[in-house]
């Protein structure tokens, strides 16, 4: 069985499943990482507030929206040059076989044509087909960023919008390994987005939303400055987020067994199948193969397309350097089936089946039996992997997997749903992720607090808790005297209104709702009857 398990997991290429990557532990356990110094003052925080304006003019107009030809999918993406070449994640494009139509933040409208893509990474490129010259950014670099370093994510949230420019959210990196993992805020439509530094250069794009709304991955950037050519020239690779439906494979296709990488020169043995013919070949994990029946291979895909080309039964030879010498090696191809198939149980159990055949009836009176139905429903149900078992699993499995557990759609509706699944991670924090972003007090954000106390000095007591039928539904600012409040009216247009404000309630005057629509967000602006108007208020 064990065998069986180690299979499925490293078949090549047989296998094409859309997975979800969360983090089980946390994404910098044992990494070496260098902290960004604290906030200093509240100048500090001014100059920080005027340079992410100053950014936000020119990265606004190159952060894009991509939508599917046929309108089933979107997302977002970064323009890099002037004429028109596109940073976005694969999975986004991996949506959209059909075509790809680019919407800038005015609602200009342009052609695009996907490129290449890194499916493992995550990465891909998008080129706009009108000629034309773009508004655009730079891109910077992600090796050596620092914990703590402030980050500034945009996209397009929730889809394209015509009565707003892309969000621009501030957060700080919290880990830098597979992932740029950062609390930078990002939703549904963000993702193929740009992460920027506060001097505006794209350090990351917007891959996936870990534990909570504010832990979100993001693909390094150097993924696609290594890769620059490749993915420029169209080329393609890996499976990881490829969302786009796969062919079926033929069981009958000739397998060498193996998993491949990317490598050097040559493709990479990742992992060896047991009792494949690659392991009876004598290939192991770590080889580079270089050349089968006397032609090259630089590419996986290459590789599977040229074994591809043979049936089972062919006997195929290869060369591959191992530590640095070259050595060759023969191998006889099998079937895809016959790769997959364990080993069958012998049929004789008659040492398990005796005991019940010679039993004797109790004498005890037998329970009523349910109807077939019932007992038919019972045991389907008997059979159905608990919730609790297929996650135990997945968290082991995880362990072995430097902390990435993958789930395919298949097995998150086995668990009831994402969100059954998310509330369930959620019960197990404490035991998914113990100090994930690092052990000990936050520094950095008691010192960014303390930055601000001289706003918080002149401001005491304005920030109120607005709620919908009782329940918390979002924060207010109170902007007057008279007790005016803003808060956001997406999450406020439906339900009794309330406040909360030191401590005491206080009901809306209906009368006095007056709506706000600005270019940026959408706003209620509501005015509460307060018991006390000793309110010390800066308006501005």
């Amino acid at each position: 069985m064990k065998k069986l398990t180690q299979l499925k997991g490293v078949l090549l290429a047989s296998l094409s499943l859309a997975v979800l990557p969360i983090l089980a532990q946390g994404p910098d356990a044992g990494a070496e990482f260098e902290l960004a110094p604290n906030v200093k003052n509240f100048k500090e925080l001014q100059k920080l507030d005027r340079q992410i304006v100053d950014m936000s003019k020119l990265a606004q107009p190159a952060t894009v929206c991509l939508v599917s030809m046929d309108g089933r999918g979107s997302g977002s993406g970064v323009v890099v040059s002037e004429d028109g070449l596109i940073l976005t994640a694969a999975h986004v494009t991996s949506s959209m076989p059909n075509g790809v139509i680019v919407i800038f933040p005015d609602g200009t409208r342009k052609a695009g044509e996907i490129l290449g893509a890194d499916y493992d990474r995550d990465a891909s490129m998008v080129q706009i087909t009108d000629e034309g010259k773009y508004p655009f950014v730079s891109t910077g670099q992600s090796n050596g960023l620092q914990r703590n370093q402030w980050t500034v994510a945009l996209g397009h949230s929730g889809g394209f919008d015509p009565t707003r420019k892309p969000p621009v959210r501030l957060g700080r990196v919290l880990a830098n390994t597979d992932f740029v993992v950062t609390d930078t805020a990002v939703v549904g439509g963000d993702s193929g987005g740009p992460l920027f530094d506060v001097e505006g250069r794209v350090i990351g794009i917007h891959s996936n939303i870990g534990m909570t709304l504010s832990e979100n991955r993001h693909v390094p950037v150097e993924v696609y400055l290594s890769q620059w050519e490749k993915l420029k020239g169209g080329k393609t690779s890996g499976r990881r987020f490829n969302s786009n439906p796969q062919p079926v494979q033929s069981p009958d296709r000739p397998m060498l067994g193996v998993q491949l990488g990317a490598g050097e020169g040559g493709v990479l043995v990742t992992e060896v199948v047991p009792n494949s013919p690659a392991e009876k070949a004598g290939l192991k994990g770590g080889d580079l193969i270089i050349k089968v029946n006397g032609k090259d291979v630089s590419e996986p895909d290459g590789l599977i397309r040229l074994v591809g080309e043979f049936k089972a039964g062919d006997e195929i030879s290869f060369v591959f350097r191992r530590n640095g010498a070259e050595k060759s090696g023969k191998a006889t191809l099998i079937k895809l089936k016959d790769l997959m198939e364990p080993k069958s149980a012998p049929e004789d159990s008659s040492e398990e089946k005796a005991p019940a055949e010679k039993e004797e009836p109790s004498e005890e009176a037998e329970p009523a039996k349910p109807a077939p139905e019932k007992e038919e429903a019972k045991v389907e149900e008997d059979r159905k992997p608990s919730l609790e078992g297929l996650l135990d699993n997945l968290l082991k499995d995880a362990a072995k997997n430097n902390g990435r557990m993958e789930l395919t759609p298949g097995l998150v509706e086995k668990m009831g749903g994402m969100e059954k699944l998310m509330e369930e991670l959620q019960k197990r924090g404490g035991q998914l992720a113990p100090g994930a972003m690092g052990g000990g007090g936050d520094e950095f954000f008691a010192s960014s607090l303390q930055a601000l106390e001289p706003v918080m000095k002149k401001n005491p007591g304005v920030t109120a808790l607005v709620t919908v039928d009782g329940k918390l539904a979002a924060l207010g600012t109170v902007i007057s005297a008279n007790g005016r409040i803003l808060t956001k009216n997406a999450e406020t247009d439906e339900g009794e209104l309330a406040v909360k404000l030191g401590g005491e309630e206080y009901e809306k005057r209906s009368e006095d709702i007056l709506y706000l629509t600005e270019r940026f967000m959408p706003k209620i602006c509501a005015r509460f009857v307060f018991k006390s108007r000793n309110l010390h208020l800066d308006l501005f």
